[in-house]
């Protein structure tokens, strides 16, 4: 999925720090009735854990919306100094070689520390986050006790002291009351990204996605105009289009397969006339393929299943 439609959403871009902070917070409730010593040790990696997947997975639900960000980027000039790409080149059909520069953009993201993450999500997204304040300090230190823990079994040295930053701490314990505030910390962490995340992509709703997925398929044809096929009802996107027969006579049969497979997808309809797609010219076939491949892509890549979506004919 890499034509230049931007399919980003602020409901899915939001929703994995969402999870994340529903899973810290049940987390914390449990650590209220366990006291066991190397049970509570091992939750502190766990914690630090569902925070940092919440940024990785944040940047590549971006990327899933928005890839030609990338594509289109310096850093695929980066990417292709890389010895394995230059091996294997000649290799790659188009896709492959696309697919293969996300991945390694992605690998180098995740090999990065967590301070690098954030920064990476504040860039990309194009969003403030707060690296300077004192609930960045906790979490610094938090992770520098788990670093600590993990390689000197909690024992205070130059490293963790280095790591840890102002709130370095000369002994250390991991027990219930700490990592319930660390939890607290993260998530409000998280929460202050959430904000500035839906403040940022207040118009990237589910209505203005669907919007320019349609425009790149039927781009705003006769009978076919957005605006006159689709509104939003309560929070319901809700299709007042014509049916297939309304369009019958009035458009090509490459149109008409295309608007069967969207409402095949929106609508659970079948695909009678997907077949009418193969009654064109091979110059043809190659343009359409192209866009129903695009199609399923966005289906897969990107959650359309928290659209509420009704399609019915119009009267």
């Amino acid at each position: 999925m890499f034509e230049n439609v931007d399919l980003l959403t602020k409901d899915n871009l939001i929703r994995h720090i969402q999870k994340k902070t529903s899973n810290l917070s049940e987390i914390a409730t449990l650590l209220q009735t366990n006291q066991n010593s190397l049970i509570l040790k091992s939750f502190l990696p766990l914690i630090l854990a569902y925070f940092e997947a919440s940024l990785i997975d944040t940047i590549k639900e971006y990327l899933l919306a928005r890839p030609y960000e990338i594509l289109t980027s310096k850093k695929v000039k980066e990417i292709l100094i890389d010895k394995r790409f230059a091996q294997n080149r000649n290799n790659f059909e188009e896709k492959q070689f696309k697919e293969y520069i996300l991945e390694e953009y992605l690998l180098q993201i995740e090999n990065r520390c967590i301070k690098d993450k954030i920064k990476k999500v504040r860039k990309l997204l194009q969003i403030e986050i707060d690296l300077g304040g004192n609930d960045w300090e906790q979490i610094r230190e938090s992770i520098a006790r788990r670093n600590c823990l993990i390689h000197n079994d909690l024992i205070s040295n130059e490293t963790y002291l280095k790591q840890a930053g102002a709130q370095a701490e000369e002994k250390l314990q991991i027990n219930s009351l700490y990592l319930v505030k660390i939890i607290t910390i993260l998530n409000n962490f998280l929460l202050k990204i959430q904000e500035a995340i839906e403040k940022k992509y207040s118009s990237n709703s589910n209505i203005a996605v669907i919007e320019r997925l349609w425009n790149y398929f039927f781009e705003n044809q006769f009978k076919l105009k957005f605006n006159d096929c689709w509104k939003e009802e309560n929070g319901i996107v809700v299709y007042m289009g014509p049916s297939l027969d309304g369009l019958k006579g009035c458009h090509s049969p490459r149109t008409i397969c295309l608007w069967s497979a969207w409402m095949s997808f929106f609508a659970g309809g079948d695909l009678k006339n997907f077949d009418t797609i193969f009654h064109v010219n091979e110059k043809d076939r190659k343009i359409y393929f192209k866009k129903l491949i695009f199609f399923m892509e966005c289906f897969e890549k990107i959650s359309f299943q928290s659209f509420t979506v009704k399609v019915y004919d119009k009267p």
